[in-house]
């Protein structure tokens, strides 16, 4: 769960038009929050707000290892040796090109990356505009089973597999 989501509860209100003194559903809302950004980041297939990561990925025979998401910091690599020993990689991280350079040749499987990546602040508008887009969804529509929106859908098509900048 991220530290801060890039959409308040006030934001929030003010889409649903709720008063802000009216504090009722102040719980439910921020669940939809959390929700609407979750959905966005599984529709942009990458982290919207910072938080930490374990990627869980297959085998590895190279000295170098392209990261899925742009992140801000690799706390660790760790791999299963041919012995079937953890072992921790020795690696440095470029940011600007996304990926961990060995030390050395690793080669084994079960390979784990743990990763900062998302933003913390600076949120495009219109990536906020879908997520509370999405809120509104979720809370006018909370015993739909279809829910589907367009506008919500074009505004985050342009961060789909690209950063957020």
């Amino acid at each position: 769960q991220p530290a801060s989501e890039p959409v308040t509860i006030t934001e929030a209100k003010q889409q649903l038009r709720i008063p802000s003194a009216q504090t009722v559903e102040d719980a439910t809302i921020t669940a939809f929050i959390s929700a609407a950004r979750e959905q966005a980041e599984q529709f942009i297939d990458r982290p919207i707000c910072e938080a930490d990561f374990v990627l869980v990925l297959g085998d590895v025979d190279a000295k170098k290892l392209e990261l899925k998401y742009p992140a801000s910091a690799v706390a660790s690599i760790t791999y299963r040796d041919s012995d079937d020993a953890e072992q921790t990689a020795t690696f440095t991280y470029d940011e600007q090109l996304n990926t961990a350079f060995f030390s050395e040749q690793i080669t084994g499987t079960g390979v784990k990356v743990t990763l900062t990546s998302g933003q913390t602040s600076g949120y495009p508008e219109s990536l906020k505009q879908a997520i509370l887009l999405l809120i509104g969804d979720l809370y006018t529509g909370r015993s739909s089973s279809e829910l589907v929106n367009r506008a919500a859908i074009s505004l985050l098509l342009p961060f789909k597999n690209r950063p957020i900048v």
